[in-house]
C-alpha cells in the first residue's frame, strides 16, 4: 500500500510524461525553409492529403499540446514548435488561422498557447 502511495504522490509531482524524443529527431528547420515540404505538412494537419510519416507524426500532437499549452513537450519541442508557429504567424497566417481553427475550434486554448510561447522564447 505504501508503495502505491508513492508511485502517486511521485506521478503527481512530476506531471504528464513528456512526449517522445523521437519527435526532436524531426529537422524543423527543414520543413520551414522549404515552401513544397511546408506546404505538405500543412495539407496533412487540415486532413486535405495524406500525411508522410513526420507529418503524422507532429499532427496527433498539434490538438493535445494546444490543449494543455505544452505540458508535455520537452525544451527542444518547445523550440520547435515556437519556430514552426513564428513562421505560420509571419509567412502564411491565413494557414495558421486554419490550423488554430481546426484544433480550437471553440477558440479556448489559443491565448494560453500564445503566452506560453512568448514566455519560453
Amino acid at each position: 500500500m505504501f508503495l502505491i502511495l508513492v508511485m502517486l504522490v511521485i506521478g503527481a509531482v512530476a506531471g504528464p510524461p513528456a512526449y517522445d524524443s523521437k519527435f526532436e529527431s524531426i529537422d524543423i528547420d527543414d520543413i520551414i525553409n522549404n515552401d513544397r515540404i511546408l506546404k505538405n505538412y500543412v495539407e496533412c494537419f487540415l486532413d486535405r492529403r495524406p500525411c508522410v510519416k513526420e507529418a503524422a507524426e507532429i499532427k496527433v500532437l498539434l490538438a493535445d499540446a494546444l490543449k494543455n499549452v505544452c505540458a508535455r513537450c520537452t525544451p527542444k519541442q518547445i523550440k520547435m514548435i515556437r519556430k514552426l508557429d513564428d513562421v505560420l504567424m509571419d509567412r502564411h497566417k491565413h494557414v495558421h488561422e486554419q490550423i488554430l481553427r481546426k484544433y480550437d475550434p471553440q477558440n479556448k486554448y489559443r491565448g494560453p498557447f500564445r503566452r506560453f510561447l512568448e514566455e519560453n522564447s
